[in-house]
């Protein structure tokens, strides 16, 4: 499936049944059909333009399944959520914004919506430090303010042999990423800055471990994947030149392994998506290839997908059921890419 050169598609979501929804570098957000890899509609294009870092559906327990309510990301802006308001057959679907969150972070960390908690964690910034906003669906809102001597303070206070670090050795630079700590029984985050990533306990508002390697130059983006059967989250963070793998277990951030070194052939990693199952890893490059690894492996490439030429911006995997007579029912896999050149593309997997 290709689909027009533009506009260039910045933030996959799969979530809706048998569609996926797709924001762009300009503001656009549209629905396509995994069924037919036609345009279902705009269901938003906005006024200024301003470039959409994420995107995802919302849904209240008392709602039906159906795609009523979603909410957008836009860099250093605001996080804008829309609601179902007109759906016809003739005149089409219309949305309309009903709440406004303010942001002022600047850098690449996306907001997510938390569904075991029903609120939405966002990035944003006050003077220089980094603040993580938790806004919840009945209007209140908590914000953690989370500069770097705070940090240092928590760190030094969980191991009093970091007080000779200075603080730009761990805690430099903006958000690069926040990702939830999946089937825990605590309130905790991922966090990634430039050049460290570090568990954060919001009820206790502390630092629980962190993680520095000296080839840490410039986290461009990670993901993690919570394995149960092993009991551990495995993380994988794209730096430049360099992309690695961590494991997160027993409250403590560990180097698992260096699973490829790009910096000789000046390629970085600029987005990662673990499958529905765990057992794959895509990973997109500037220089437009899409790796996919076995998973905990990473020994060999699963596969290798070489047929866009520009760079890779945003990856997604799409689950479905598949079903042939006289079989028996499946489950298969489909990534979805979307590349500079404006391409949005659809892979069977396996």
């Amino acid at each position: 499936m290709t689909i027009s050169n533009v506009p260039i598609p910045s933030f996959i979501h799969f979530g809706i049944e048998g569609a996926i929804l797709v924001g762009t570098f300009k503001g656009k957000c549209m629905v396509y059909s995994t069924l037919t890899n036609l345009v279902l509609g705009v269901v938003y294009e906005d006024p200024s333009n301003r470039h959409i870092v994420a995107l995802g559906e919302l849904q209240d327990e008392s709602e039906s399944s159906s795609f009523r309510k979603f909410w957008v990301h836009f860099r250093c802006d605001a996080v804008e959520i829309f609601k179902l308001v007109e759906e016809d057959s003739e005149k089409g679907t219309k949305f309309e914004k009903i709440r406004t969150i303010s942001t002022g972070h600047y850098g690449f960390a996306k907001a997510f919506f938390d569904t075991k908690r029903q609120r939405m964690i966002i990035p944003d910034s006050m003077n220089t430090d980094n603040v993580i906003k938790l806004r919840y669906e009945n209007g209140g809102e908590t914000c953690f303010a989370i500069s770097t001597e705070y940090l240092q303070k928590n760190l030094i206070k969980l191991s009093p042999d970091c007080q000779n670090m200075q603080i730009s050795d761990l805690f430099k630079g903006v958000l690069m990423g926040i990702e939830p700590i999946e089937d825990s029984p605590h309130d905790r985050l991922f966090l990634g800055l430039e050049e460290s990533i570090l568990v954060f306990d919001l009820r206790m508002k502390k630092v629980v471990t962190c993680f520095k390697h000296a080839k840490f130059n410039n986290i461009l983006t990670f993901r993690s994947n919570f394995y149960r059967f092993e009991n551990l989250t495995r993380i994988v963070i794209s730096v430049v030149g360099r992309l690695f793998s961590l494991i997160y277990q027993d409250e403590t951030l560990k180097l698992d392994k260096l699973l490829k070194n790009t910096k000789k052939i000046e390629v970085d990693c600029n987005t990662l998506s673990f499958s529905p199952q765990g057992n794959l890893l895509a990973c997109g490059y500037t220089n437009g290839r899409v790796e996919i690894y076995a998973v905990p492996e990473f020994t060999q490439c699963y596969t290798t997908l070489d047929y866009q030429e520009t760079s890779i911006y945003s990856l997604n995997w799409i689950c479905f059921e598949h079903r042939s007579e006289n079989l028996p029912e499946e489950k298969k896999s489909s990534l979805c890419i979307g590349s500079e050149d404006g391409k949005l593309s659809l892979y069977n997997i396996g």
